[in-house]
């Protein structure tokens, strides 16, 4: 008898027997499109990749590699515009063989070292006549020897062609969508995939200042005409730029029909098991295997940040001003004033609101924001054997689990950021080297009002 309820019990069972191989054969290939140069690597020590979707607008990924002198000159020759090729095949321990039926995944990217001193590294004696170091193969025992550990970092191409790219333009008569669009034909995206924002309004002369890049554009957005609401998310991968409110935990409000599930059951359960996850239908399942680390920000948000924004518009101030009567009384028409009031905040004392004054302030999604970033819980927790770079950018997320009483609970929220490290596992036929990837997920979850504070769940 499982120690979790029967609902959970149920929802595990329907992915760890169809679970995906989720263990990789690793092939990399490294190639220079000017030069027709290419080279397999085939001593790969680690991959590891960080999808911050809230910290930053692209993935980093760094792979470390062993070469030979001779590979790691052949490299440096071709080190501009050098490209990588890595393929990973999905892996059957059970029969020790790669799944055909399966797709690998394949990360086409550019790729990124540092020079490396190699007098540091090895003696002169032993690297030998410098002319045969730019040979194939290693040309003496001493060279075949020699084994440096080599970082490579890997680079998307869409976003290696972006970052340095600069936009400004003034645009007649569209809203904050149009604008979106039109900043990411300019930047060159092939796809695009946006929630739809929740302003709508439509501006007449809708100006861009020079100098904005892919990193300045997007919160320049939401800073001064506001997208969203519940705060302004941005990614690029795949080909693909997502736009979405990082913060709402609506499953509606999405960029994809999918959905991440995440089970989260005893630690150490199905120690066993090849894979953790599985499609069904379009959603992505995750069993998590390993504690879950929650921080519900509600109190700490209200007591530093307030529950209550207010602000003045002064869009109405200059067209209305201020009003003094003959009495001395002063008026303000009320449409000045903006008051927003967070209806789901908890204070340190009961029955108080913690009053913030934001000045001067015509975009209300600024406030919004602000506030909803702390109206929720931040939580984090492991996923065994994952996919690499399975979850997209802002996806919404299902969290299932039992609570304290052992009755089954599920909260809604929206990914803040994944991270997958590789490891290396023994290879049944000795000769291959095999990958698995332990992630960790970070999400954004709406409040739950049996934890406050700090807590571990089970």
């Amino acid at each position: 008898m499982l120690n979790m309820s029967k609902r959970l019990e149920a929802e595990v069972s329907q992915v760890l027997p169809y679970a995906e191989n989720t263990i990789y054969a690793p092939k990399l290939f490294f190639h220079n499109p000017n030069t027709e140069f290419a080279l397999q690597i085939t001593n790969i020590y680690s991959l590891d990749i960080e999808q911050h979707f809230l910290e930053s607008y692209m993935g980093k990924y760094k792979l470390e590699v062993g070469v030979n002198i001779n590979q790691y000159n052949q490299l440096l020759e071709n080190i501009q515009d050098l490209e990588c090729t890595l393929v990973l095949y999905p892996y059957s321990l059970l029969f020790q063989s790669v799944v055909t039926e399966d797709e690998p995944l394949i990360f086409n990217m550019r790729a990124i070292f540092d020079k490396v001193d190699l007098s540091t590294v090895v003696s002169a004696k032993t690297i030998g006549d410098h002319d045969t170091l730019g040979a194939k193969e290693p040309t003496t025992v001493n060279q075949a020897s020699v084994h440096i550990k080599l970082p490579v970092y890997l680079v998307e191409p869409e976003v290696y062609n972006t970052r340095h790219m600069q936009i400004n333009g003034i645009l007649h008569n569209v809203t904050v969508s149009d604008a979106i669009h039109w900043a990411a034909y300019q930047f060159g995206f092939e796809e695009i995939n946006v929630v739809p924002p929740d302003n709508t309004d439509t501006y007449g002369n809708f100006v861009i200042p020079p100098m904005q890049d892919i990193a300045s554009f997007f919160p320049f957005l939401q800073k001064t005409f506001g997208v969203y609401s519940k705060g302004l998310g941005y990614f690029i991968t795949n080909k693909t730029l997502y736009v979405y409110p990082q913060f709402d935990t609506n499953l509606e409000h999405t960029h994809s029909g999918s959905i991440i599930h995440l089970l989260n059951i005893p630690r150490g359960t199905f120690p066993s098991s090849e894979g953790y996850s599985r499609y069904i239908d379009e959603d992505l399942w995750i069993v998590s295997t390993t504690d879950a680390h929650a921080n519900n920000t509600s109190t700490k948000g209200v007591e530093n940040e307030g529950n209550v924004h207010v602000s003045l518009n002064p869009d109405n101030n200059r067209d209305e001003g201020v009003v003094v009567k003959p009495d001395g009384t002063v008026y303000r028409d009320e449409s000045n004033i903006t008051i927003l009031q967070n209806v789901n905040s908890r204070s340190a004392n009961s029955n108080s609101q913690v009053l913030k004054y934001s000045g001067e302030r015509s975009n209300i999604y600024n406030s919004t924001a602000e506030m909803s970033a702390y109206n929720g819980t931040y939580m984090n927790t492991g996923w065994v054997r994952a996919k690499p770079c399975s979850i997209l950018p802002g996806q919404s997320v299902v969290y299932h689990y039992d609570d304290t009483n052992d009755e089954f609970a599920v909260l809604t929220g929206r990914v803040l950021a994944v991270t997958y490290g590789s490891q290396i596992l023994p290879s049944p036929k000795g000769s291959e080297i095999l990958l698995t990837f332990m992630s960790v997920i970070y999400m954004f979850l709406e409040l739950n009002p049996k934890y406050d504070g700090s807590e571990e769940l089970p």
